[in-house]
């Protein structure tokens, strides 16, 4: 076995090590970055739920709700991650009432609403009012948890997640120093005289080019306007 064969399977333990830490971080059931939220209406018609906007859901008779789109930015401590974490939410949705196998009475079912993300988003901000809440987080860095939606009706054995707030942070910095110390494998590098760019580029694009990612596959994926040649400059640091 030649030198250069064993040193190639040192570096091969050492890719496989960080790529198992990434595929951790990327399927962690909690995830932190910056908050967004937006409301869609819909209506229920010939059978379907159509999108439709402001003007229209107000005028409708038929069944209709709002949906609320919940966004946490996961890549920018993670550029490896190309999707925004999203849930959606049904806003004010109604409990439904579960018959007691004895059939005597029934049992109050929550929604996702009622039960887990209007306490937690209140928790979170220390407000009373969940749209205030709402607004209050917008732009913010956050710490939420995807956690199992409740049982519903249609749906007794819920098969998909919904999204619970765990906390708001301070600044991002705050947030960052958080996003370390829950993932022990991932390590930033010494300060380096970066030339001007931010020590989280330089270690994404250090850690990118390291799984044999192309300069131009590395400024895709940390995106914020980096270019190919500022990739080619910082892996000469």
């Amino acid at each position: 076995m030649s030198e250069e064969f064993e040193v190639s399977l040192d570096l091969y333990d050492d890719l496989i090590a960080e790529s198992e830490a990434l595929l951790e971080q990327a399927t962690s059931f909690e995830h932190i970055g910056r908050f967004h939220s937006f409301i869609v209406p819909k209506i229920w018609k010939d059978n379907v739920f159509h999108d439709v906007k402001p003007d229209e859901w107000r005028n409708y008779d038929g069944f209709k709700f709002l949906e609320l789109h919940a966004q946490v930015d996961v890549r920018e401590f993670n550029p490896v991650l190309e999707k925004v974490y999203e849930r959606r939410v049904q806003v004010n949705a109604q409990p439904w009432f579960k018959k007691n196998p004895d059939g005597k009475g029934s049992e109050r079912i929550p929604s996702d609403w009622e039960a887990i993300f209007v306490p937690s988003i209140l928790e979170i901000t220390n407000l009373t009012d969940a749209n205030k809440a709402l607004k209050a987080i917008e732009g913010k860095y956050v710490k939420i948890r995807d956690v199992k939606q409740h049982p519903t009706k249609k749906q007794p054995e819920p098969s998909y997640n919904t999204i619970k707030f765990v906390q708001l942070y301070n600044s991002r910095e705050e947030a960052y120093a958080d996003y370390l110390a829950m993932r022990p494998n991932t390590t930033e590098t010494a300060p380096v005289a970066n030339k001007g760019y931010s020590d989280d580029v330089v270690n994404s694009v250090k850690m990118l080019a390291k799984l044999n990612q192309s300069a131009s596959q590395i400024a895709t994926s940390i995106g914020g306007g980096l270019t190919e040649k500022d990739v080619n400059t910082i892996l000469t640091f």
